[in-house]
């Protein structure tokens, strides 16, 4: 064929054969009550120990990422939520907060004053923070996004489908 003689075109293609990798499976790991502990227990120990354990709950309550919590500001704090004007996919959103949520911010303004932000450490400082506590408490396996994952089991059992896909 003219394709493949004169324009030298090749005449299969030359991916054809080459295996796509593996996706790796999604993490579902989801965190013990007593694993929490240990952590937070390691967490006291630390320079900035209380912001990640706090930073921490709130994952584990209301399945906020780190960065969602590290950027929160007063003025999007109300009682009953919070809004987050900017998250990962670019959209707004309102998230519920429950009693145990609200206690730890709450405790929050008392420490932060007249801060614009609740937590004053970047979601770097404490990801390296939690994970020097975690290793340190026996629970190297525990990532502070698991903390998405239990938050999200955990309301499962309280919400409908429709309500915990708007959070």
């Amino acid at each position: 064929s003219i394709e493949k003689e004169e324009w030298g075109w090749i005449s299969t293609v030359p991916t054809r054969k080459v295996r796509k990798p593996h996706s790796s499976p999604p993490r579902r790991r989801g965190i013990s009550n007593e694993e929490i502990e240990k952590i937070c227990n390691r967490l006291k120990m630390t320079r900035i120990g209380k912001q990640t354990e706090d930073v921490f709950r709130i994952s584990l309550e209301t399945g906020m990422r780190l960065s969602e919590i590290c950027d929160m500001k007063w003025e999007n704090v109300f009682d009953k939520h919070v809004v987050l004007p900017d998250t990962k996919n670019g959209d707004r959103r309102s998230v519920p907060l429950s009693a145990e949520a609200r206690r730890i911010i709450d405790d929050r303004r008392a420490i932060t004053g007249g801060e614009e932000r609740l937590f004053s450490e970047s979601p770097e400082t404490i990801s390296k923070a939690f994970q020097r506590a975690r290793t340190a408490a026996g629970c190297p396996d525990v990532h502070l996004h698991d903390a998405r994952s239990e938050a999200i089991t955990r309301l499962s059992k309280k919400l409908d489908v429709m309500q915990l896909a708007k959070m």
